[in-house]
């Protein structure tokens, strides 16, 4: 994804959550996420849920695909889910999904939070996303292994 692309995605996102108030944020993080060519990002409207997976064009760079086919509840919903993302890129891509590699793509994502100044100010909105996120991660978890939550 060149520069051009990366602000065209960032135009798109806008779009989709209705304000061009973090476009330049988001710009500004797709960048970062470009730099040294190392992962990609697109946008997807058949994704089940915004994912990442290992690139199929046999570069061996994560792609993070952005689910944009959904209702966004608050316009920095959007800007969470990417940096969650780009901390499972940062993270390393296992074979098995774990809440401990939710919990780290989370803690790395709060980590590129705070060198956005315009993001930190919004930091509690990012916890309660994230709480949010990391309960679901949870309940999944529990149903898949056969436990009850209140085990």
């Amino acid at each position: 994804m060149d520069i051009n692309k990366s602000t065209q995605l960032a135009k798109e996102i806008s779009k989709k959550i209705g304000t061009k108030d973090y476009q330049d944020i988001i710009l500004r993080i797709l960048n970062n996420i470009k730099k040294g060519n190392k992962f990609d990002i697109s946008s997807c409207y058949c994704c089940p849920e915004t994912m990442i997976e290992t690139d199929k064009t046999g570069e061996n760079k994560p792609h993070i695909r952005l689910k944009l086919n959904k209702d966004i509840k608050k316009p920095e919903h959007i800007i969470w889910e990417i940096l969650h993302e780009y901390g499972h890129c940062l993270s390393g891509i296992p074979e098995i999904p774990s809440i401990n590699r939710e919990i780290e793509a989370w803690d790395k994502a709060y980590l590129k939070l705070l060198k956005y100044p315009k993001l930190k100010i919004m930091e509690q909105s990012f916890f309660d996303y994230q709480k949010n996120c990391l309960e679901t991660y949870y309940f999944k978890d529990f149903c898949l292994k056969g436990f009850n939550r209140n085990d």
